[in-house]
């Protein structure tokens, strides 16, 4: 059955653009750790920038953030260097797609894919710039849904009731975040991800995200940040209500929560965002619900939101 076009406005912003990263089970004799290192010794990502890899199969999938004056045309010179170096390391990797994220926008990002046949047609003498001119640059701001469906609410007419809600605690490798999650849900925390730190699902229903993005420049004001996640929420489909939208920190960390619903078949969907800002970077703590009982939801994310602690 094919979605409603408004169910896409219901999943994160960032949730969905981060959902084409998933992880392979593919075994591989190289590991993303490694990946990563290799780029940053090779000089691709600046010491400091993030980096993160996720190896199948048939391609490997890289993740970092574009300088803010990088061209379209540098992205994808460095998207071929990039495979050069990994395929003379590992030759098993033949084909890489680099999403370059904008720091100045954590919601865009570029998509460069190179294979090894385009850089094999530049070390056979053939002219850079009309090997560049076969490398699409695909820009994106992370308002659709992926192919897998992953990071979208499906639909549902009925309402769901929780009932008495427990909880655990998630707290990030690097112990800088922690905060309450249900109970029974299925949690799936990541560190492979460039800014996702945790997901947990309502089968059907219901999704959670927390996701980080530490400051390499200046960044922006995080008022600026939910302008743009409204007029992005109010552009991907008509009957999109904001329901709220208030100034509450977090210990000594500055927050803006944001509430917005629309009608989903039968069915109210609703996106409840947590934006929060410290010296460190941005965060976003997320609730995307569909057909689920209002109120409930509604304690469940200020349970979680009034858990969330951020160190520094």
């Amino acid at each position: 059955m094919r979605r409603p076009k408004r169910q896409q406005v219901i999943s994160s912003v960032l949730l969905s653009s981060l959902a084409v990263l998933m992880s392979s089970s593919f075994a591989n004799a190289q590991s993303s750790a490694e990946i990563n290192a290799l780029l940053r010794k090779s000089k691709f990502v600046d010491t400091g920038r993030e980096v993160n890899s996720v190896v199948s199969k048939d391609l490997t999938t890289i993740s970092t953030f574009s300088h803010p004056q990088a061209t379209d045309q540098d992205c994808k010179v460095t998207a071929l260097l990039m495979l050069k170096e990994l395929h003379q390391h590992y030759a098993d990797i033949s084909h890489i797609r680099v999403f370059f994220y904008d720091p100045a926008n954590i919601n865009s990002y570029r998509e460069v894919s190179v294979k090894q046949s385009d850089v094999a047609l530049v070390d056979m003498g053939k002219p850079l710039q009309s090997v560049l001119s076969r490398v699409a640059v695909r820009r994106s701001v992370s308002t659709r849904s992926t192919a897998s469906g992953n990071s979208v609410i499906r639909q549902s007419s009925g309402v769901g009731r929780l009932g008495r809600q427990e909880y655990s605690t998630f707290q990030s490798d690097d112990g800088d975040v922690s905060m309450l999650c249900p109970s029974g849900w299925t949690n799936m925390p990541s560190n492979v991800y460039l800014i996702k730190l945790f997901t947990s699902r309502r089968t059907g229903n219901a999704t959670l995200t927390l996701l980080r993005q530490r400051f390499e420049f200046v960044g922006v004001p995080i008022e600026e940040l939910v302008n743009k996640h409204e007029a992005s929420l109010k552009a991907s489909g008509s009957g999109v209500k904001v329901r709220m939208r208030k100034n509450q920190s977090c210990g000594g960390t500055p927050g803006i929560l944001f509430e917005a619903s629309t009608t989903i078949g039968v069915s109210e969907g609703v996106e409840r965002s947590y934006f929060l800002r410290n010296a460190k970077g941005y965060y976003l703590l997320s609730l995307a619900t569909v057909g689920m009982d209002d109120k409930e939801m509604g304690e469940l994310f200020n349970t979680i939101c009034n858990s969330l602690k951020i160190r520094g």
